[in-house]
């Protein structure tokens, strides 16, 4: 299991980089088109188009190395005050749930995408494919809920790995 570990947690930091260099070129994207367009009345054609892809690949793909480092919102408050064994129960159940939730919103994600690419869906001015965009985010998908997989069995490896 520690050696699936590293795996699942090296390819959810692979992904959080992507992210990153999605959030990166929304950034330059931005600039120039800004620059562009105020210095040399010049703007960017198709930027907003190109903003929305990479903003939900941003999302889509920081979704795993958050949950690895354990940054997703939770609320504890409460919870804190039962005994240890019904936090067990209740963080397997909760665990579970967000499991079984992102896999099926993963599987959503890789049908969407079929019709997408059946359908020829595009952007409007660039003319660029939204389906590879789609099916990369429905691997997100997928290499989180195999991180809250690997916590569910092996609360302990997290530290370990990390």
């Amino acid at each position: 299991m520690k050696k699936f570990s590293k795996i699942i947690y090296k390819i959810s930091q692979v992904l959080d980089r992507a992210a990153g260099f999605c959030c990166f070129a929304i950034m330059v994207l931005v600039a120039c088109n800004v620059v562009g367009r105020k210095v040399f009345n010049f703007p960017l054609t198709g930027t907003i188009e190109l903003v929305q892809i990479l903003f939900a690949l941003t999302a889509g793909l920081a979704l795993a190395n958050c949950a690895v480092k354990g940054g997703h919102i939770t609320i504890d408050f409460v919870a804190d005050y039962f005994p240890e064994q019904i936090q067990k129960i209740a963080r397997f159940i909760t665990v579970t749930i967000t499991i079984v939730t992102v896999t099926v919103s993963g599987w959503m994600l890789v049908g969407y995408a079929d019709t997408l690419r059946e359908t020829g869906r595009y952007t409007g001015s660039l003319k660029i494919a939204y389906y590879p965009f789609v099916y990369l985010i429905a691997i997100g998908f997928f290499i989180y809920a195999l991180v809250e997989i690997v916590k569910l069995f092996a609360p302990t490896i997290q530290e370990e790995v990390s």
